[in-house]
């Protein structure tokens, strides 16, 4: 379409003979080249996905990727997941545009549907390659970042309501539009040219990631948990880390999984490595590793342990803050909703540990669940019912639920956005223990009938409970859908336990 706007199309073009055979006739292929209008800019919508690879080849990749056009048979997929050479990347394509044509060329969308890390360097990436073209004298006039606000059902072309975001520039799940680390580097290369990041001292997956090779459909976990044969194994060399405390936690190991996969270097340690409750051992830590964030799991505990450790949670929280302002660096914290009181009121320790400085992010989850290998409450349900087992789950409790994974890497983003304050993080509305295990059982094919709803107090739970454990998401629904999260989550369990699995979960 380009060449005929241009006038380049002729009998020499390697499309004429094409035009032709479908029925233009040539005078009105002629008119293109006699009243050519080229176009004052031309813009260049470059994706990861944009450079494709086709292979003739089929037998070599997984079914999902096979492909044609009517005569020929091939597999059409994204280069950066098969070409061990990688992509070309936005400045070749640019350049050939500019000297094809000879006009003026633009970004005119740059976005990376992804994790916040990889949004950041995809744009960065294309930025610097619009420098280096403006070096050498080509007509770049502008790099553009799409979408500012956002999009909703994106990943499936707008097909179905899947109830699927993912931020732009700005975050609009909340009342207010909410900036985003994107924004922020918007803002600093529009004004200085430059953005710096510790996020950015490591390329984008599509530079880190190995080529397919496996011609098996991919069976991709929602998350992994590492349990890492050493710090070292976390560690990306000549990078400041992040310190995640609290290592032996199952919340440290998610949270070392997911940066560790988003190519953040991190330092994971456990409470024998540093007693975050003993000041001296925090300030050892930092002139150690010499953090750029600090993310504190350590006090992250089951419902029964949080209400017990109340004090000590708070104590810990106050020394890592303290510190990480001398520093000058984030802090993450997490708080139980197992001991806020009625709606999702703080009591007075926990009031004191949301009074730290204003840098510090803190966020409440709900009650966690998933993913499929971890000893939940969730997954150890299911695998009793899957032995035809009853499970007695209280039918008169309602929380707020939390997967995993969703919520790992919701904090993960925050924490890049450089937010603060207190953020609610759960999925959906409330539920119970026993409708929620009812539904991941329906899921999974297993029968609902053997959850049994129980008053709570008949469990006989370690420690009390608050009857509603459901606060307030007053800053934006952030996480997906529980019904979602849930269909995940049964994905990976059915994967877990049959090897014939091939069931297809939607939205």
């Amino acid at each position: 379409s380009w060449d005929l706007l241009c006038g380049r199309v002729d009998s020499h073009h390697s499309m004429w003979s094409y035009l032709r055979w479908v029925g233009i006739e040539e005078r009105s292929l002629a008119l293109f080249r006699e009243e050519a209008c080229p176009p004052d800019v031309i813009g260049v919508n470059y994706y990861v996905t944009s450079e494709r690879f086709l292979d003739e080849n089929r037998s070599a990749h997984p079914q999902e990727s096979l492909g044609g056009n009517g005569r020929d048979r091939y597999v059409d997929v994204a280069a950066a997941r098969i070409r061990p050479e990688g992509l070309f990347g936005p400045g070749q394509i640019l350049r050939e545009a500019a000297e094809r044509y000879d006009v003026p060329v633009a970004v005119t969308e740059a976005h990376l549907g992804c994790t916040r890390e990889e949004q950041l360097r995809w744009f960065m990436e294309t930025w610097r390659a619009a420098k280096v073209l403006r070096g050498e004298g080509l007509d770049l006039l502008a790099v553009t970042a799409w979408s500012l606000l956002g999009t909703f059902g994106w990943d499936n072309l707008v097909t179905n309501d899947s109830g699927a975001y993912e931020p732009g520039a700005f975050d609009v799940r909340g009342d207010q539009p909410r900036q985003t680390a994107l924004a922020a580097m918007l803002r600093a290369l529009a004004a200085q040219g430059d953005f710096r990041h510790p996020v950015l001292s490591v390329p984008g997956w599509w530079h880190r990631s190995s080529p397919v090779t496996s011609s098996a459909p991919s069976r991709r976990r929602s998350i992994e948990i590492v349990r890492a044969s050493s710090d070292k194994d976390l560690i990306l060399e000549e990078t400041r880390p992040l310190l995640i405390t609290g290592g032996a936690g199952r919340l440290a190991q998610g949270f070392a999984s997911a940066v560790r996969v988003r190519g953040i270097a991190a330092r994971v340690l456990s409470p024998l490595d540093l007693d975050v409750t003993d000041e001296q051992s925090v300030i050892a830590a930092f002139r150690k590793f010499h953090p750029w964030a600090v993310v504190d799991c350590a006090g992250f505990s089951p419902a029964e342990e949080a209400i017990r450790k109340v004090q000590e949670n708070v104590t810990a929280v106050n020394i890592l803050d303290k510190q990480c302002t001398a520093h000058d660096i984030q802090l993450v914290t997490f708080l139980s909703d197992a001991i806020f009181g009625p709606k999702g009121s703080a009591c007075p320790e926990e009031e004191e540990a949301l009074d730290v400085e204003k840098h510090t992010l803190k966020v409440r989850s709900g009650e966690i669940f998933g993913p499929a290998d971890t000893d939940d409450f969730l997954g150890v349900a299911l695998e009793m019912i899957a032995r035809g087992n009853h499970v007695q789950m209280a039918e008169d409790r309602t929380y707020a639920a939390s997967f995993l994974p969703d919520f790992v890497s919701a904090t993960r983003d925050l924490l890049i956005d450089a937010e603060t304050g207190v953020w609610n993080l759960s999925s959906g509305d409330p539920t119970t223990p026993a409708a929620l295990v009812r539904a991941a059982a329906t899921l999974v094919g297993l029968d609902p009938g053997l959850v049994k709803g129980v008053p709570a107090w008949s469990l006989d739970a370690r420690a009390p409970r608050p009857q509603f454990r459901a606060p307030t998401k007053s800053r934006g629904e952030i996480l997906p859908p529980l019904q979602n999260a849930l269909c995940r989550s049964a994905r990976d369990w059915i994967f877990a336990h049959r090897a014939d699995a091939h069931i297809a979960f939607g939205s």
